[in-house]
């Protein structure tokens, strides 16, 4: 198992230890977790849900007539091939100045 897989069903374990139903989807770049946001939603269950969703590497919300759905997305491929990592390109003036 790589470790975007790893990855991903860790977010999706999450997600269920917190009450929600999550749903995987595999894409070629990465992979998304979804799950369905109850209306009302809780105080308590809103802090679970985010709690997962910052362990992604992206996520967001989408409203319908279907109702709310909460994401979040792993990307598949290693940090190194990432061009925004830090790292690569230039850095930020003075980052390489030793205190």
């Amino acid at each position: 198992m790589s470790l975007s897989e790893a990855r991903a069903d860790g977010i999706a374990a999450r997600f269920s230890a917190a009450g929600f139903t999550p749903r995987v989807k595999d894409h070629d770049d990465h992979t998304c977790i979804e799950t369905d946001i109850p209306d009302p939603v809780t105080a308590d269950a809103w802090g679970r849900l985010v709690t997962v969703l910052e362990t992604a590497d992206r996520f967001g919300f989408v409203s319908g007539e279907s109702g709310r759905i909460a994401w979040a997305a792993v990307s598949k491929k290693t940090p190194a091939t990432i061009t925004d990592v830090w790292g690569h390109g230039p850095h930020p003036q003075g980052a390489d100045q030793h205190v």
